[in-house]
């Protein structure tokens, strides 16, 4: 008995597959968060630069805000939500059907 524990402490060797299986799943779900987290950052980044842009034409042409005009902005811009989230103009802000924010209900955390 003593002769089988010996041997098999001296032939292990590499993972066993639960092992590998647990670290491939927790390399996912990092992955995972990490992708979301990207795709919210570009995606706020987008809404800043079209709003910026959208401004500017407006301001240039002389011309009022319509929905109708917003949408023919964005079809020739073509930029858009890694998320497949639909970019809306309200109040003087873009806004995204996905990755919307409200900064308002924001609680500002204790330090």
């Amino acid at each position: 008995m003593k002769e089988w524990c010996i041997k098999m402490k001296f032939n292990n060797k590499g993972f066993t597959l639960i092992e590998l299986i647990i670290v491939i799943t927790i390399i996912a779900i990092i992955q995972f968060d990490f992708t979301d987290i990207a795709k919210e950052k570009v995606c706020d980044y987008n809404r800043k630069q079209i709003q910026r842009y959208y401004e500017v034409m407006l301001i240039g042409k002389s011309l009022e805000s319509t929905e109708e005009l917003f949408n023919e902005f964005l079809e020739l811009n073509d930029i858009k939500c890694p998320s497949g989230g639909v970019f809306t103009y309200s109040n003087g802000e873009v806004n995204c059907s996905v990755h919307n924010k409200e900064t308002d209900n924001e609680e500002v955390p204790f330090l």
